[in-house]
């Protein structure tokens, strides 16, 4: 097993616009990952403090490539992150939030999806 502990930026495109995640490798395999655990921290957190438990998985998970995955945008100090702000949230405009990341968000784990080998696959 080796354990990477590498921070990182990745640029992600989508249809409305291009992002830069900050992420952390935690683990990755020397064979070609079987699974993939990506993490995904709350407000104010960062990738780095993250991936701390990701590495919890990683002895579990041996052939899993782990990677914690920084919000989109900046939140209070640095290196705090968030998905999306909670500011002045209410039940009404939560979802809207959400939605807002969401294809981000998506295309985050197809991006890991990909680089790790690991996705969709006929069943045997």
């Amino acid at each position: 097993m080796v354990i990477i502990l590498v921070r990182r930026k990745l640029t992600v495109k989508t249809k409305e616009t291009a992002m830069t995640h900050d992420h952390f490798v935690v683990q990755s395999p020397a064979k070609p990952a079987q699974q993939l655990l990506l993490l995904f921290h709350g407000v104010g957190d960062n990738p780095v403090s993250m991936g701390q438990i990701g590495s919890w998985f990683a002895p579990l998970f041996p052939d899993a490539l782990i990677v914690s995955i920084g919000g989109a945008e900046p939140c209070g100090p640095a290196p705090g992150r968030q998905w999306f702000s909670v500011q002045s949230v209410t039940e009404e405009n939560r979802q809207a939030r959400v939605d807002a990341i969401m294809p981000t968000f998506i295309e985050t784990v197809r991006y890991w999806q990909k680089q790790s080998g690991v996705g969709r696959r006929p069943p045997r």
